[in-house]
């Protein structure tokens, strides 16, 4: 038997897409090109601009409900809850109203030079999403170095938010208000370093050097590079 699920978004409020709003994006090695809507707090500071901007989604899910037993990495131990759902990441309960996903991003660019960003988020997404990474590291949605090293190349470092994938965390930049299932077997973050290389205004390519494939930090002594 099929069961269907209802998800029904009750409300929606952002302060700009940011520039990693999107599976793959350009505008992550230059500066933000879609100012529909405006930074919430934007200052010139020295020679660049110091940005602050916020993003949330929450709604009410409808849908059958049952036991799930799963195992918690950051408890060491099996977990069991009513309500929460198989194989997704968002919604995780049913018949309740629920956060998908917030966050809150602060960021230092100066242009064609350097960019740096701080972001920590929460929500259903990812509490599913960093179940296995730390407390500690488990808040962040993004905390990297981006410097140009001339006008074609860039250098990145730190944990961003992957290119990979059909759908990502921000629902509204998906088809559905409820992610797929397929969507959480893509990375939706990485850790490492990132080499750009941008010939023109069409195209870049990346070379990169990640800890893994949807991990932040390695808890094993065997370096896993990609």
């Amino acid at each position: 038997m099929k069961t269907h699920l209802l998800a029904v978004v009750i409300g929606l409020f952002m302060l700009n897409p940011t520039a990693t709003a999107r599976p793959y994006s350009l505008s992550d090695s230059t500066h933000q090109s879609n100012k529909a809507i405006k930074d919430l707090l934007d200052l010139p500071v020295g020679s660049g601009n110091f940005t602050f901007n916020l993003y949330g989604d929450f709604g009410y899910v409808v849908g059958p409900q049952r036991t799930h037993t799963y195992y918690d990495p950051a408890l060491g131990d099996t977990v069991t809850a009513f309500g929460r759902r198989d194989f997704t990441s968002y919604p995780l309960y049913a018949n309740q109203f629920s956060l998908s996903y917030a966050f809150v991003q602060a960021q230092y660019e100066i242009e064609n030079k350097l960019r740096f960003r701080l972001a920590l988020h929460t929500g259903h997404i990812v509490d599913a999403l960093y179940v296995e990474e730390t407390p500690s590291t488990k808040i962040i949605r993004e905390l990297a170095l981006y410097y140009h090293l001339n006008p074609k190349w860039a250098m990145e470092i730190g944990i961003f938010p992957s290119y990979f994938g059909a759908e990502i965390v921000l629902n509204k930049e998906n088809l559905h208000a409820t992610r797929a299932y397929i969507a959480d077997f893509t990375p939706d973050y990485e850790a490492g370093v990132r080499l750009h290389y941008k010939p023109n205004e069409y195209n870049t390519f990346s070379a990169m050097v990640l800890n893994g494939w949807h991990v932040i930090l390695l808890f094993n002594t065997i370096s896993a590079p990609e």
